[in-house]
């Protein structure tokens, strides 16, 4: 740990020999404490050159018998995340559902499981939050931004844009799409929604005048032809989150997943203790309890790891506090 760091220090070092240095830490390493040697490493170094030059050394090589659950089937984005961190090293378990993937990790089916969170133009993963409210054994371990390449992939006897008659279309993926649709494919009679992109592209494959929305990877794993590629709307990022039963303290941001009383004043305090000690936060976002109907529960993020002190002074201001670890954040180096 040590050596790496005094080399990641000079970062004109040859990245080769940095990788193999990681591999001989890495090695034979559960799962959990080889996400968390890349956590504190990142942590360590803040630079976007130094993390990015961490996010090249990925995959992580880590004992070959753990098994990572993403939300699938092969071909997602997700799918395409997980493959980035861990490589040919893990086993993989596709789920249809994110709830499925978190509810798998919950109950030790996995060790860990890949969601997506955020999206930077259509905000939050309702899903994703819900499930880590509900489930309360899961914690947020790293988080990989990624730039998102949404391509329309055609069958097979789509030649130009006004052959398709049918477009198949998760929903978040149409939604980072539409101006593009509403432009050019005019002409589509249908709108068909899927539960993931992958099943888009399956459903493509198999059907005629049809187009869909979703990954290259997807594409190029099932031999589809893509006609466009980058048909989002703006530049598009999505935040993919790894999540275990093992809380990291040490991270770029701290989450947490809180309620407050239902009187005047009551979130303004509750807050209050980050401003005053001027800690920036980066998200505060509400949804629903399901058990109880018109109340609310509030989900927080912070600039920094763990602080006790801030916690202790936050949980005396609420009814209800539940810690989601803190994590490092990292750039996708994929295509």
């Amino acid at each position: 740990m040590k050596e790496i760091s005094e080399k990641l220090r000079n970062v004109e070092n040859n990245v080769r020999e940095l990788k193999a240095l990681m591999e001989t830490i890495l090695q034979g390493l559960t799962i959990a404490d080889a996400l968390k040697v890349l956590s504190e490493l990142a942590r360590e170094f803040q630079s976007r050159e130094v993390r990015l030059l961490l996010s090249s050394m990925l995959p992580l090589p880590v004992s070959g018998n753990a098994r990572v659950g993403f939300l699938g089937p092969e071909g997602t984005f997700t799918h395409e995340v997980a493959l980035e961190v861990f490589g040919s090293y893990v086993s993989y378990v596709s789920y249809d559902r994110i709830s499925d993937v978190l509810k798998a990790v919950s109950r030790g089916d996995v060790e860990i499981g890949v969601v997506p969170f955020e999206n930077s133009l259509e905000g939050i993963v309702h899903e994703t939050l819900d499930s880590l409210e509900s489930l309360s054994n899961l914690y947020v371990n790293l988080c990989i931004e990624k730039r998102i390449n949404m391509c329309l992939v055609v069958s097979d006897d789509v030649k130009r844009l006004e052959d398709v008659e049918v477009l198949y279309a998760q929903p978040y993926a149409l939604a980072q799409c539409r101006f593009f649709v509403n432009r050019r494919l005019r002409q589509v009679r249908e709108i068909v929604f899927t539960d993931s992109t992958s099943k888009s592209l399956d459903l493509v494959r198999d059907g005629r005048k049809c187009a869909c929305l979703a990954s290259k990877l997807g594409a190029r794993m099932r031999g589809m032809r893509i006609l466009l590629e980058h048909v989002e709307d703006f530049e598009s990022y999505t935040r993919f989150v790894l999540v275990s039963r093992v809380m990291f303290r040490n991270g770029d941001r701290t989450g947490i997943i809180f309620t407050v009383r239902h009187t005047p004043g009551s979130l303004y305090n509750a807050l209050e203790c980050f401003a005053r000690r001027g800690i920036n936060l980066t998200m505060i976002y509400s949804r629903p309890l399901r058990k109880m109907p018109w109340s609310y529960y509030f989900y927080l993020e912070y600039e920094g790891p763990i602080a006790d002190d801030v916690l202790r002074d936050f949980e005396g201001r609420c009814s209800y506090v539940r810690l989601l670890g803190s994590y490092v954040v990292l750039q996708s180096v994929g295509t």
